[in-house]
Formats: structure tokens, sequence, C-alpha cells
């Protein structure tokens, strides 16, 4: 095995890997794509416009077209029960479909609030699902931060990444392939320049499973 000295280019590389890494892991749980035609696009457009007519909704199929605002293009902020915000989000229409407003949004861009009330039950669903994946991406972003800062910390206290990975073998989880392709080359014995010891808190046993849970989660692909 070859000597791979610990370099700032090393620890930039375990980085930009772990960063890579969070995001495949994040992409498994993200939002579905709002686009027209969808089922989900339909029921927010539903909701939207519920929320634009309101206070008369009864002039809804009545205003004459001259009269009445039209937007392809809106900012929805829906909201749950307690009129917590849990989302905000644009949604698009066809030119030739566009969402129907008694008259224009007071921003300068087309902006809505949609309450509860104005909400479906597949709405409201979809809603809770989607703090579900919201609420688990964060939970991955938290994971892989800890990684990263444990390695960081760990690297640190090393003079090679022979001597890491002969005192944690998980790390070559996080190890770029050409570092690892280095470290494997063949070549004469030699001593690693010792280091005096310093103990860094590590959690293993995370490491091991975020590390292999990406590998299973690549290989499928």
């Amino acid at each position: 095995m070859a000597y791979v000295r610990r370099t700032e280019k090393l620890i930039g590389g375990i980085k930009q890997k772990i960063a890579q890494m969070r995001s495949k892991a994040e992409s498994m749980h993200e939002s579905e794509r709002i686009e027209p035609g969808t089922p989900i696009h339909d029921e927010i457009r539903k909701a939207v416009e519920a929320a634009a007519w309101e206070l008369k909704p009864e002039l809804r199929d009545v205003m004459p077209e001259e009269w009445v605002y039209k937007s392809d293009d809106c900012r929805v902020r829906l909201y749950d029960q307690h009129n917590n915000q849990l989302k905000s989000l644009s949604i698009s229409t066809r030119k030739e479909d566009p969402l129907i407003f008694p008259c224009k949004p007071k921003n300068w861009y087309d902006d809505i609030a949609v309450y509860f009330q104005h909400q479906s039950p597949a709405l409201r669903q979809w809603l809770t699902e989607e703090d579900k994946r919201k609420r688990k991406r964060d939970e991955l972003r938290q994971q892989y931060q800890d990684v990263e800062r444990q390695i960081v910390a760990f690297m640190s206290t090393k003079t090679s990444l022979n001597v890491a990975l002969s005192e944690m073998p998980e790390l070559e989880l996080y190890v770029p392939q050409e570092f690892m392709d280095k470290f494997h080359e063949p070549t004469a014995p030699r001593s690693a320049p010792k280091a005096p010891v310093q103990e860094v808190e590590v959690d293993r046993d995370a490491l091991a499973a975020i590390g292999i849970a990406h590998r299973i989660a690549t290989a499928a692909e």
C-alpha cells in the first residue's frame, strides 16, 4: 500500500464526497413536481381560486371576462388549521388556461394565501406528506453534517490516510476513489511518520450505517 499523506486536497475530497452522498440521500425524499395536469396541481389550483373568490364566490361564473384578473404564474402560501404557514410554492398554468381572480393581488407579483378551509382532503394529505419529506431531509442533512464534523476532527489528528484507515476502516466509505486507488498502489514497505495520538470522539456505528446505506442505494440504480 502506498503512503497517502493527509492534505487539504484529501480533506476537501472527503467533504465533497460527503456532500454528494447527502445530496443523493435527500433526493430520495424530494418534493413532488407540481406541473399542469398533475393531480396535486389541480388540487392547488382549486384551492387558490376558492381562496381568491372567498368573499363573493357567486360572482365567479358571472363576472364579465374583461373585469377579472388572469394569472399564469402565482406564488401560493399554504397554511394549516392553526394558521401556521406550512409551505410556500409557485404554481404555473398554461397561457390559454390561466388562474382567474376577481382582482389583481396586492403584491407586485401574484401572491395568495390559501388557508385550511380552502384545502381539499387530498391537498391536506399532500401537505402532511410534504411535511414528512421535509423533516426527513432535515434529519439527513443533520446526520451528514455530524458525519463530516466527526471525520474532519478525526483526520486532523492523523498524519496520513494510512493511519486513519488502520484505526477506523469505516472511513473508506467516505474517501474519494482517487485517494483509495493511490492507497492501494503496490509499493515498498515504508513506515508512516508517527504523531502523538489524540483521541477524538467518533460515532463509528453511525458512520458505518450511513455510508453502507449510501452504497446500497447507489448499487440499486
